[in-house]
């Protein structure tokens, strides 16, 4: 059932199921600010209010970052409609063209944007997405090789990929998947989140070592993990477009 609670002076909107577990369970979608309660039968609804309010910091603080989570997304997708969009952690014009071949052209502040002639009207989000999406395969594949080639690491594939939850992954088979949002991050950002998978195929932990080995490549790194948060919002954003 759906309905909504007044916690710590928040209106929180609470999706409820049945679980076949006998504990009570709370979470958050990683984007969207709906708080999800699997209750076991045995529990009842006053049980169900009384644990949410014994859990209300936890709860008013996630729902009010996704809260603005979400209308940053918003903001984003209605700017590219305007003609706007974030690359490269600068805002670009978008300039539409019409021209017999399709083409894309990166040029100081502007992205030219050229579609066949016979295009009419179209929706700007998909278009504006596809352009993206291969920009930033062609460019986070070449800053990956190089900055393995500068670290000395040996990397088998390097996937570009829509993820709705995290920048980027390592896995045991010596293979990096990058998220194609990351083209929006400033480029010293980009090469810390590449340099941090890299650094797995040494240590695929969050050891100690681990980080020394992240620091030896990118030594202000402690600034980038805090300032990658505030980019986090973008994770998976034209995914919703």
């Amino acid at each position: 059932m759906q309905y909504y609670l007044e916690i710590a002076n928040e209106r929180i909107p609470i999706e409820q199921q049945l679980s076949p577990g006998r504990r009570l369970r709370i979470s958050f979608p990683s984007d969207q600010p709906i708080l999800q309660v699997a209750a076991p039968p045995s529990c009842s609804q006053e049980e169900v209010e009384a644990f949410l309010r014994k859990k209300s910091r936890w709860i008013v603080k996630h729902y009010l970052r996704l809260r603005e989570g979400k209308a940053k997304r918003e903001a984003f997708l209605e700017q590219i409609r305007q003609g706007k969009v974030l690359y490269a952690g600068r805002l670009y014009e978008l300039v539409f063209e019409k021209a017999r071949q399709s083409s894309v052209r990166v040029q100081e502040k502007q992205i030219h944007i050229k579609l066949p002639a016979e295009v009419g009207t179209f929706d700007p989000l998909p278009v504006v997405g596809q352009v993206l999406r291969a920009l930033a395969k062609q460019y986070l594949t070449h800053r990956t090789r190089v900055l393995a080639r500068h670290t000395s690491s040996q990397v088998n594939h390097i996937r570009i990929k829509a993820q709705r939850s995290k920048w980027g992954s390592c896995s045991n088979k010596a293979n990096i998947n990058l998220n194609w949002h990351l083209i929006f991050l400033p480029p010293t950002l980009v090469d810390y989140l590449i340099i941090h998978e890299l650094m797995h195929l040494r240590e695929m932990n969050h050891s100690p070592r681990f980080w020394q080995w992240v620091a030896h490549f990118y030594p202000d790194y402690q600034h980038a993990r805090k300032a990658i948060h505030q980019w986090e919002w973008l994770i998976g954003v034209m995914e919703e477009g």
